[in-house]
């Protein structure tokens, strides 16, 4: 397994994953502006050739906003969503204070890792998705 930084390269299989997990993913056009401006970052698992999973996030003065952890159906409970997590808050300026994300509110599976992680609800925000959902506002305390 390597991990390695969000680059445009990764583009084209992050969306391949995206699109065979859920309808409503950033689009590639999208995940490139938001890699080649800077705004957008973020860590991916790779086993050979075969995306296990990513994690993106952006990043503004002292906090993070978490936007995707997403790993392979086929690589489900392995861990490595937690191992993502990890990587990712080693691999952060000292300066960042705080990491926030929303979940969907039915996503127990990943309201259970964020909280394994350290996260906490802090607040819900009404009829957030699209269809409705409520999410859930959580944060982790880093520095």
């Amino acid at each position: 397994m390597i991990f390695s930084s969000l680059t445009r390269l990764h583009v084209d299989k992050i969306v391949e994953l995206q699109n065979s997990c859920f309808p409503d993913g950033w689009s590639k056009q999208n995940l490139i502006s938001g890699i080649e401006n800077g705004g957008l970052q973020g860590v991916v698992l790779f086993d050979g050739d075969d995306l296990l999973g990513f994690i993106t996030y952006s990043k503004t003065c002292d906090f993070i906003e978490i936007d995707d952890v997403l790993v392979a159906p086929s690589h489900r409970k392995k861990g490595y969503a937690n191992l993502l997590i990890e990587k990712m808050l080693e691999e952060l300026d000292k300066g960042i204070q705080k990491a926030f994300l929303e979940v969907r509110e039915s996503n127990i599976p990943a309201i259970s890792l964020y909280k394994k992680c350290g996260f906490s609800v802090i607040s819900t925000r009404k009829k957030y998705y699209s269809d409705g959902e409520n999410a859930l506002v959580m944060q982790k305390e880093l520095s």
